[in-house]
């Protein structure tokens, strides 16, 4: 009954049929291999694991994402060794991002050089790599005068042109490149709806998940057998991220969970979004003590729901992008006493500082100007311990977003890194708590706004001060699940607290109860 429900609701839809075994095969990048999880915290193996519950069928789900892949490289994997698996069906799951992977031969992240597919007539083809030796291949891509298929389809500017152009100012495309003119902005699209209906043709089945509206527009081109899903899993919960950026665990859960219900039809109640929001928990009993510590007794610290770990403290690298937090804090040797949140729910952003923090005490920032000073107030300090505080900021939840009005001047934090002032000039911006520094203001666009001033004598409202922001003590802290963090949501309550640990010298582990609470509701992206 069940095969014939589904058999009648995916002809409908042009997904999936169920006979059997079932075999798909995942293709894509780290996201489908499952980088930053421990071994089978990927999705498709949860994707295996839900499809074999719910649809009552032998479903096998083999993996074969592989990192640092665009999505013409996870394309050839399968045809050369994907379709060696006999599958039913395959699952691609390419990003916008992998427009800079796979419209060059050469992906700079891991240094290699490789094949690539073009569009050719109505069709496309396979641009190989033709050189013996890799070091003869690399030797060739780098010369003056490269191959005459390295002008012609690598988006990237040949190196006799990046000779000529200043330090780090290599022009960032091509003029020879094939698809320039006319087609340049759909080149990968129309290539990857190829490549699928190829798939298609082959095997009877392929689904493709968009994770944005670049890959969406494959839809438009409407290739039989090829199903493009959009994605509605927001990961924007430290729950459902990596440091690295990458989905964890719970994340990975939750997308498998996204894609049966794709393939089945079905509706998956008990895999919603988990929300994450402040507790008001006041430490008592044993915990006391813990309250009159400070995180400097601890080389890591990480919080759990129902005794398991789902996040740890994580620092950004400054080598690294934005979205990167992967270095790990280490409390007691970074001389981190104590953490003051500045945004809470699902993001939290901590400020660290070397000093017990005292309750109700006051956050201001301090603007300065050809030696005069402005101290505007901001928040006060809300503490469960002497060592961990929230900011309750005047005239906002947070700090993110956060706009004051102070004699006529308008103040804006961006984010935890990023603050503006207008309708003035200012040389500097710091952060105070009661006395204390806790983060310093550098200028931005520091020449631009001298002749700004120049010019702008009489009209200071015309200024715009962009700042800086950075921490006395340490950089900014923030929540990140790692490898071997992970949470079944099958198991635990649908609501509840999370805790908070810290790994003294010795070994032994001081808990602090409830200090942030955690709900899944149903927002209906699943």
């Amino acid at each position: 009954m069940l095969v014939a429900i589904l058999d009648s609701r995916i002809s409908r839809r042009s997904c999936f049929i169920l006979a059997g075994t079932y075999r798909i095969g995942c293709f894509g990048d780290s996201f489908t291999e499952g980088f930053e999880t421990a071994s089978g915290h990927d999705y498709p193996s949860f994707l295996q694991e839900q499809l074999q519950a719910t649809a009552g069928h032998k479903f096998e789900v083999i993996n074969f994402g592989m990192e640092a892949y665009g999505m013409q490289q996870a394309f050839l994997m399968y045809e050369y060794l994907g379709r060696r698996y006999h599958l039913d069906s395959a699952i691609f799951m390419p990003f916008k991002f992998h427009e800079g992977r796979d419209n060059t031969f050469f992906y700079s992240s891991v240094g290699a050089l490789h094949a690539r597919y073009v569009l050719d007539g109505d069709g496309f083809r396979l641009v190989t790599i033709d050189e013996k030796t890799r070091r003869e291949a690399l030797q060739n891509y780098y010369s003056l005068l490269p191959p005459a298929k390295y002008w012609k389809y690598d988006a990237q500017a040949p190196t006799l042109f990046s000779t000529f152009a200043a330090w780090r100012q290599a022009p960032g495309f091509n003029p020879f490149y094939y698809a320039i003119w006319g087609r340049y902005r759909s080149e990968l699209t129309q290539l990857y709806s190829m490549l699928f209906g190829k798939a298609a043709k082959e095997i009877g089945k392929v689904m493709v998940v968009a994770n944005d509206d670049a890959i969406e527009s494959v839809a438009n081109y409407k290739k039989p057998g090829v199903t493009v899903q959009t994605s509605r899993l927001v990961a924007s919960s430290f729950l459902l991220r990596a440091p690295g950026g990458h989905l964890s665990a719970l994340g990975n859960q939750l997308r498998a969970a996204e894609i049966s219900r794709w393939i089945t039809g079905q509706k998956f109640h008990q895999h919603q979004v988990p929300v994450v929001s402040d507790s008001e928990y006041r430490p008592a009993g044993d915990e006391e003590i813990l309250s009159r510590t400070s995180f400097a007794v601890a080389s890591e610290g990480w919080i759990e729901i129902d005794g398991q770990p789902v996040a740890g403290f994580f620092q950004h690298n400054a080598d690294e992008p934005d979205f990167k937090k992967t270095r790990k804090v280490d409390f007691r040797q970074q001389d981190i006493r104590g953490l003051i949140q500045l945004q809470s729910g699902e993001e939290p952003v901590f400020m660290p500082v070397d000093f017990p923090v005292q309750q109700g005490s006051p956050l201001t920032v301090r603007l300065s100007s050809r030696g005069t000073v402005m101290i505007l107030p901001l928040a006060t300090v809300d503490c469960i311990a002497r060592f961990l505080c929230r900011a309750r900021f005047r005239g906002g939840s947070e700090l993110q977003h956060m706009q004051m009005k102070h004699d006529r001047h308008d103040f804006e934090f961006v984010d935890e890194r990023h603050a503006s002032v207008r309708n003035g000039y200012f040389d500097g911006m710091e952060l105070m708590l009661s006395d204390r520094l806790l983060l310093h203001g550098s200028r931005q666009h520091q020449l631009t706004d001298f002749m700004r001033r120049l010019v702008l004598i009489r009209s200071p409202a015309m200024f715009v001060n962009q700042f800086d922001l950075k921490p006395i003590t340490a950089d900014y802290v923030y929540l990140r699940a790692a490898a071997g963090h992970y949470v079944n949501l099958e198991r635990i309550p649908t609501h509840g607290s999370i805790e908070i640990r810290l790994r003294q010298r010795d070994g032994t582990v001081l808990r602090l109860g409830s200090y942030l609470q955690y709900g899944f509701v149903d927002r209906n992206p699943l």
